[in-house]
């Protein structure tokens, strides 16, 4: 959309999208976003610090969302990558999310994308239809002129997931990422193998660690690394493992992706 006018349902697209066999991905998002500001900032207006979190954030999680089910996760993973790449482009010197506001220098390489992994952890902490039923609640509630903020759907969000949600918010939110998970090399101990991992961030992170077997073979395993701290991933297999990747969903907004296999 352009100059706004996306929020009351107009989309501006390239005529040569139209001569395309299938539709191409980027033209896809963006109908998509359009689509989701009918809904986030048209019918409910965003209000308040922070609302780039829901305006532009919320939007592009929403919208990958539905690209996902639309068009199968296979599809969706390109989307989620450049997602990524542009993240990590700024992730170095980035604002706490919470304050970003379009005049920063990385707002448009943070916001939109570290914005969509935050929703989509968020989503994955709480469950999807646990976190879609306070999202449409706040959304229901804020119709017409009274709007949502950022401030007022933590605190839904909180009472409706408790304590260790709080965490991930505040840390999420309102603190500069530090979170960078390390991998090492994976080594045989009986009938198992394992990898070292570590987390130099201020929160524990519970991810999943994928192993790849010499037969081409994946085996997961489920482990908690505690922040500033070192754990362990063991996967049950006497197959040779050849290589390892610490979240490979990659739900966690890191500075740096380079060190999360081996």
């Amino acid at each position: 959309g352009g100059a706004g006018c996306n929020e009351s349902g107009t989309v501006l697209i390239d005529a040569d999208t139209l001569r395309l066999p299938k539709i191409d991905a980027a033209s896809a998002l963006a109908i998509a976003e359009t689509i989701c500001r009918l809904w986030v900032g048209g019918q409910t207006p965003v209000r308040g610090e922070g609302g780039g979190v829901l305006r532009d954030g919320l939007i592009r999680f929403l919208a990958t969302q539905f690209l996902e089910k639309q068009f199968g996760r296979d599809n969706v993973l390109s989307e989620l990558y450049r997602q990524r790449l542009a993240y990590a482009a700024v992730a170095q010197r980035d604002a706490p999310l919470a304050r970003a506001n379009p005049i920063d220098s990385t707002y448009f390489g943070s916001v939109p994308n570290r914005g969509a992994m935050f929703w989509r952890l968020v989503d994955k902490r709480m469950g999807h239809d646990a976190f879609m039923g306070v999202l449409r609640a706040s959304l229901d509630a804020g119709k017409n002129d009274k709007g949502i903020t950022l401030a007022g759907l933590r605190e839904a969000l909180v009472a409706r997931g408790g304590d260790s949600l709080k965490a991930l918010l505040d840390q999420q939110l309102d603190q500069v990422v530090d979170t960078d998970l390390m991998i090492g090399l994976p080594q045989q101990r009986g009938a198992e193998w394992f990898s070292a991992l570590r987390n130099i961030g201020s929160i524990d992170v519970t991810v999943t660690v994928a192993a790849t077997t010499d037969r081409g073979e994946r085996v997961l395993a489920e482990t908690t690394v505690p922040a500033k701290n070192f754990g362990e991933a063991v996967f049950k297999t006497t197959a040779k493992i050849v290589r390892v990747e610490v979240d490979p969903d990659k739900l966690y907004p890191q500075m740096d992706y380079g060190n999360d296999a081996m």
